[in-house]
């Protein structure tokens, strides 16, 4: 039994189940129906969308024609646009149409967009908007269809602005308080000196409504802040100019020791010699008391400062000479964990090859990158390990796309070529399937550049080398131009083979190639062409097909076996001799006829096969004659017949052919016989002799 062939018939058939009619009783589960043109462009989707929604979403329709010319006229605070319902042309409207956009730009020549849409009308009998402006405008219409497309837009109508409101537009005293805005009149509206104290209300003036420094000694009439006006604690430092606080307005012994600052007492304010050692009060001087940098070397005696009169922790950084502490000044251990800060240790403090395998925590090398050196007796579990990590590269991927199964993985060598137009790397991979028989193999596929058009997986060629498996003694290979499970679309093309089971089995290599639907041969729905060549013990057989037909050849050690669809052109040569079913073209030699001359019909020539030989085309008469016969042309040996043949011939003679009869002989020669005239120049068709050779 031929497998290859088997396996394919079944898979035609069930292709042909697949494309059969369903949707009499169908529904759409979870998906959506495409609504395409004559071109293929896509135009609605029926169901489920992207979005999770079901709805009917028409797409991609052809853009509305342009609307008619938009109406402006000015309005106060803005303009008015008019649409009248029509389209420019006279087009009628689309029954996909949806809107008409107005558009308005300060700018001429502008270009409708997101930023200049005004408005919309949404009725087709025409409608009219108003657009707000202060200054005037150019607007431009365009109509845009369910699916969003825009139609042309229509030449820019203006610049037209709003109406102007002129004082004689507002009757006298008619604008009242009411009538004003909160905050509508601003200091810029306000005349100055316009508001006096009769305009101001008693306790008008509070704190919120005077700013910062702005009320100076230029706006406080004289003696017009009392006691009464100023609250309490309301002088401040900050309120009183410097100097402005003399002795006299200093009550007597106001000023104790608890108004003097911290540090306030500098040796400015000191007099030379003033504090003696009998001025300072036992303990009196203590480091809150002292100024910054007031105690100098200049003013401590030769050794007066002792380690009993350095307070614990009284020496911090800032006391410390830059560089003060040396080696010298450290005891030894004395820098321990504590006193080394986090993140103090970096690379260059490190000594090369310091940190060594007892350094090293367990675990301490997580999901790094190692870079340089060498990994010697290791184990490396999990993960991607990858010569690059883009471009040209060589990748051990746990996880690797199945190329037979596209939703599947599974490891693999991956081989990147480093192409920009590499889609899918080559790969080697191993598997056992998990059907009733297992089915072992290693795979090797070529990197993919295209993809289909259908389900768009890869398209790459695979050799898979299978092992014995259940049933089998010998492995097989599988070499396919094409993996992808649409071979009905685009063909196909493998090689095939595997050996016998037992001693008494045969071993066999099949190469197959088949065409799509649409190929040569093909018709649209039934398969393309198909040839394959069976190669089984001592059998060869050759077949070849397409949607009309099979021939078939089959070679065994004793004969040639064709199927009844099946032609030889040419010679076989066979244990019986030679066979032919047709040869090439040869001539034959004329005698009182000639070749035809023209170019309408075919000239005559002569072919043989295994049994029969035949003429094709045209002779021409040479020399008139009325009755009797002339010997036209004369078959070469080899071609003539066992015995006398006649055939009835026409004439190509202008109005109704005439008929004539033609004698091919034994001996080779052709006559031609006739009862009326037949003048030079006629020819006749001789396509219809032919004569058996045995």
């Amino acid at each position: 039994m031929d497998i290859g062939r088997k396996i394919h018939q079944l898979e035609q058939k069930l292709a042909q189940q697949e494309r059969a009619s369903r949707l009499a009783s169908a529904s759409l589960d979870n998906t959506a129906l495409e609504v395409r043109d004559g071109d293929g462009g896509l135009r609605a989707i029926v169901g489920q969308q992207g979005d999770g929604t079901t709805a009917v979403n028409v797409v991609n329709g052809p853009p509305p024609p342009a609307p008619s010319a938009p109406i402006v006229a000015s309005v106060l605070g803005g303009i008015t646009v008019s649409w009248d319902g029509a389209f420019a042309d006279g087009a009628v409207i689309p029954l996909d149409w949806s809107r008409i956009e107005v558009h308005a730009s300060p700018l001429t020549g502008f270009t409708p967009m997101a930023a200049t849409l005004q408005s919309t009308i949404e009725t087709a009998q025409g409608a009219t908007v108003v657009v707000p402006t202060t200054g005037p405008l150019y607007v431009r219409l365009l109509a845009r269809n369910t699916s969003g497309t825009a139609s042309a837009p229509t030449a820019q109508v203006g610049p037209l602005g709003p109406t102007p409101v002129v004082a004689s537009d507002v009757l006298d005293g008619i604008i009242t308080t009411v009538k004003l805005a909160d905050d509508a009149v601003t200091t810029a509206k306000v005349a100055t000196g316009a508001i006096d104290s009769t305009a101001l209300a008693a306790a008008a003036v509070t704190a919120g409504k005077i700013a910062a420094d702005a009320v100076t000694s230029t706006e406080i009439a004289s003696g017009a802040v009392t006691n009464t006006e100023i609250a309490d604690g309301a002088i401040s430092t900050p309120k009183l100019t410097a100097n402005v606080v003399t002795a006299n307005e200093l009550n007597a012994s106001a000023v104790t020791a608890g108004k003097i600052a911290t540090g306030a007492v500098i040796a400015g304010k000191i007099a030379a010699n003033a504090v003696t050692a009998g001025t300072i009060a036992a303990a009196a001087v203590q480091a809150g008391n002292l100024a910054a940098t007031s105690v100098q070397a200049g003013n401590l005696a030769a050794d007066s400062v002792q380690a009993g009169n350095v307070a614990a922790n009284a020496i911090t950084a800032r006391e410390l000479n830059a560089l003060a502490v040396t080696a010298g000044k450290i005891a030894a251990n004395a820098v321990t964990a504590t006193e080394i800060a986090a993140g103090a240790i970096t690379t260059v403090k490190l000594a090369a090859g310091s940190v060594d395998a007892t350094a090293l925590n367990a675990t301490a090398i997580t999901g790094k990158t190692i870079t340089g050196g060498t990994i010697t007796g290791a184990t490396v579990t999990g993960g991607i390990i990858q010569t690059a990590s883009s471009g040209q590269r060589v990748v051990l991927n746990p996880s690797a796309t199945d190329p037979d199964d596209h939703t599947n993985t599974l490891p693999a060598l991956e081989l990147h070529s480093g192409a920009p137009a590499q889609i899918t790397p080559g790969t080697v991979h191993a598997e056992v399937s998990t059907d009733a028989s297992a089915y072992p193999y290693v795979s090797v596929t070529a990197p993919a550049v295209t993809t289909d058009s259908i389900n768009h997986d890869s398209v790459t060629a695979e050799l898979r080398l299978v092992a014995p498996q259940p049933g089998t003694r010998g492995g097989s290979i599988d070499l396919s131009a094409n993996n992808n499970p649409y071979v009905d679309d685009y063909g196909s093309a493998y090689l095939y083979g595997f050996t016998g089971n037992t001693r008494s089995d045969t071993s066999k290599i099949s190469i197959f190639m088949e065409d799509g639907y649409d190929a040569p041969g093909g018709d649209g729905v039934n398969m393309g062409a198909q040839s394959g060549t069976d190669y089984e013990g001592a059998k060869h057989t050759s077949y070849a097909t397409n949607a009309s037909g099979t021939a078939s050849a089959v070679l065994t050690p004793s004969q040639w076996t064709l199927s009844t669809a099946a032609r030889i052109n040419g010679a076989l040569t066979s244990p019986s001799g030679q066979f032919s079913e047709e040869g090439a073209w040869t001539t034959v030699t004329f005698n009182q006829w000639v070749q035809y001359s023209g170019t309408a019909y075919q000239t005559l020539r002569l072919s043989k096969g295994a049994k029969r030989a035949r003429l094709d085309g045209m002779g021409q008469v040479a020399t008139t004659y009325s009755s009797g016969s002339q010997t036209a042309f004369t078959i070469p040996t080899g071609y003539r017949p066992l015995k006398n043949h006649y055939f009835a011939i026409p004439t190509a003679a202008s109005g109704s052919p005439v008929i004539l009869g033609c004698r091919i002989g034994s001996d080779g020669l052709v006559t031609v016989f006739t009862s009326v005239s037949i003048a030079t120049g006629n020819f006749l068709d001789f396509s219809v002799c032919t004569w058996p050779l045995d």
